[in-house]
């Protein structure tokens, strides 16, 4: 089962993930890509080149995500909610699921220039989990 960008907008993270778990044979996999938590708790911005960040109070909290972007004509609007890696490590568990593969993959130097902050943090978190 995959979950492409798709955990961090449901309500209810836990029984999103049992209902996951559930569904998947022993054995079975999950994988996910999410926005990393890094991404909630800090503005990154790039500054001459250099990638900076300034903290964000409350990482510990889950807090709604409404956010809107423009760029090149185009308006998207992200919702959803912000968790730590604790609290995605805690459903998988509480599921049953183990996490066998973890990833934060850079961009690429040649990527888009309005990603250039995020080429010195993850900008996304991967990972496979495996139901037990």
């Amino acid at each position: 089962m995959v979950a492409y960008n798709a955990l961090q907008v449901v309500d209810d993270l836990d029984a999103t993930v049992a209902e996951a778990a559930r569904v998947l044979a022993p054995g079975g996999y999950l994988c996910a890509c999410i926005v990393h938590p890094v991404v909630d708790f800090a503005d990154v911005s790039a500054h001459e080149g250099e990638a900076r960040a300034t903290i964000r109070p409350g990482y510990y909290e889950r807090e709604p995500v409404d956010d809107t972007v423009e760029r090149e004509g185009i308006r998207m609007r992200f919702t959803g909610w912000t968790h730590t890696l604790e609290h995605y490590s805690r459903a998988l568990e509480g599921a049953g699921l183990v996490i066998d593969r973890l990833r934060e993959p850079p961009l690429p130097d040649d990527g888009p220039d309005h990603l250039r902050a995020w080429r010195r943090a993850p900008l996304f978190l991967m990972f496979r989990a495996v139901k037990v």
